[in-house]
């Protein structure tokens, strides 16, 4: 399926007619989805929003460099599979064991600060990697993770192509959440994603 996607967007990219301009603002949004990696602990799924405000140090060059600040909402769902995740040595275990294997919503509020290194294949297409590392508010308390301050690692690749100034994105990625155990609960969760998104340039 990412290699169709790819495929699409290098084949849309040579045919565009008309070629982007060198901006060094450009401001964006997606919308993505992610699930938890397969094991037999927990399930993890995620839906989320995210702005992103990008600026540029060198447009268009062939390698170019990008930093962007991306504030972003994550509407996810949790369950604890195996109840012997949380150990008797905890006095309240056995409620946390009741508490935790029910489905539950979570709520997750992110500042993320990302870094772009993108090859420019044409004037309308270019492929990039992403590192991305954000503080984050989590409003529901788990087996993996306290409720809130903690961060939001990501990792990403991405493909855009740009039709006169608008510029479709596609990035999948995989995302680490932890608190960098500043709390007692610090497993965290790991999930692979993906987004799709619309940039414009700010003049």
């Amino acid at each position: 399926m990412i290699r169709v996607i790819f495929i699409l967007f290098f084949v849309a990219g040579l045919h565009a007619q008309e070629v982007k301009n060198p901006y060094k603002f450009e401001f964006g949004a997606c919308y993505g989805w992610g699930k938890e990696f397969d094991n037999y602990d927990y399930t993890f799924s995620n839906s989320y929003v995210q702005l992103q405000f990008y600026y540029s140090f060198n447009p268009e060059k062939k390698w170019e460099y990008q930093v962007a600040l991306m504030p972003e909402i994550n509407f996810a769902q949790h369950q604890l599979l195996n109840k012997y995740f949380v150990t008797p040595d905890d006095p309240e275990y056995e409620r946390k064991r009741n508490e935790y294997t029910k489905l539950k919503d979570v709520r997750q509020v992110i500042l993320n600060v990302a870094f772009f290194l993108r090859y420019n294949v044409c004037d309308n297409f270019s492929v990039y990697t992403m590192g991305n590392v954000g503080p984050m508010f989590n409003d529901a308390e788990t087996e993996r993770l306290n409720r809130g301050f903690a961060f939001n690692d990501v990792f990403a690749v991405g493909a855009v192509v740009s039709f006169y100034d608008i510029t479709f994105d596609v990035r999948p990625g995989v995302a680490h959440v932890s608190n960098a155990g500043l709390y007692e609960s610090n497993a965290g969760f790991n999930t692979y994603n993906i987004s799709f998104g619309l940039i414009v340039p700010i003049e």
